[in-house]
């Protein structure tokens, strides 16, 4: 997607361009020429685009774990612990994905990227998939929103003392 049709999807998404120009902190002439000429000179266009960016993945992933959640509920997935052990499944065969690739061969991040588009780590991205449905079903079974998991979960570690060993914090 160009940086115009993104901008073209949140300004229809906002409602409009006055919108869009509060949103990111332009005037309504920038937010005119943006779109209409894409002029990447104009200024705070790339802190622009970041906003642009990430509002768009947002609206993105709102959108699809809302699918998910409609799945979930037409198939009665009701039950937390049942959709608790479901996700532990889905770790287990996370770890047999990751055993099985050659991921600990891979140091170096251009090797994982090769990995990746060579679809060698197909069966550990299906499981990370498998694990966000499982983890967004059982969020809405909680009524939790997971953003305030992660906080609580970075408040717990954030003072966290210890040290990497093999490759894997192991905690004071």
């Amino acid at each position: 997607m160009t940086d115009q049709e993104k901008l073209n999807k949140l300004v229809n998404s906002l409602g409009g361009r006055k919108p869009l120009a509060n949103y990111l902190g332009v005037s309504y002439g920038n937010v005119k020429a943006m779109l209409r000429k894409g002029k990447k000179d104009l200024p705070n266009w790339g802190k622009s685009m970041l906003y642009v960016n990430d509002i768009i993945m947002s609206n993105e992933r709102q959108e699809l774990e809302q699918k998910i959640i409609n799945w979930g509920n037409s198939k009665n997935l009701n039950n937390p612990v049942k959709q608790t052990l479901k996700t532990l499944s889905e770790a287990g065969e996370l770890a047999d994905a990751v055993c099985k690739s050659e991921l600990d061969k891979s140091i170096e991040l251009n090797d994982i990227l090769d990995l990746v588009e060579n679809g060698d780590l197909d069966d550990v991205v299906d499981a990370i998939g498998d694990i966000e449905v499982c983890l967004t079903i059982l969020k809405n079974q909680l009524g939790l929103r997971q953003i305030h998991c992660i906080e609580v979960a970075y408040e717990e570690i954030k003072d966290r003392t210890g040290k990497t060993v093999n490759g894997t914090f192991v905690k004071s």
